[in-house]
């Protein structure tokens, strides 16, 4: 399951879009590989400058790998999503707003204590080696 948060400026109405959705084939055997490897920041300061590519599928079913600032945490005892990302990403990046931002938290564990990856994008989200960002989610979740 992931829980996905789309860029509000894509919105009609500039609303917050929630989706709760099954995972996409493949998208956490990748994130699991890509911390496994150290490629996923274990903090939020890191995060914005580590981008890592996860691939996801199109409206008509192709592969769409996109880049995505991951971070991985173990608890939201104490963390504000929001602000975590407020803070990290749009403060810290300048030039960034925060209804431009795309996140996904996705289970990064088997058990319900094992751990969570964060993932954020948003539409001038550069990576060498494929498309720009992406400012939905729909291309890791399920959503219909």
């Amino acid at each position: 399951m992931g829980l996905g948060i789309n860029a509000a400026h894509h919105r009609s109405h500039e609303q917050l879009h929630i989706h709760m959705s099954g995972l996409r084939p493949g998208v956490k055997a990748a994130l699991d590989t890509a911390y496994q490897s150290g490629k996923i920041a274990k903090d939020w300061k890191s995060s914005p400058t580590q981008l890592n590519t996860v691939t996801g599928q199109d409206e008509s079913g192709n592969p769409q790998p996109r880049s995505y600032r991951v971070v991985h945490t173990y608890s939201f005892k104490t963390l504000n999503l929001f602000q975590a990302l407020y803070d990290n990403v749009v403060v810290a990046r300048k030039g960034e707003e925060m209804g431009d931002q795309t996140m996904i938290v996705v289970e990064a564990g088997n058990g319900p204590n094992d751990a969570f990856y964060i993932l954020n994008s948003w539409d001038g989200l550069p990576h060498p080696s494929t498309p720009q960002g992406i400012a939905v989610c729909d291309s890791l979740l399920i959503c219909k």
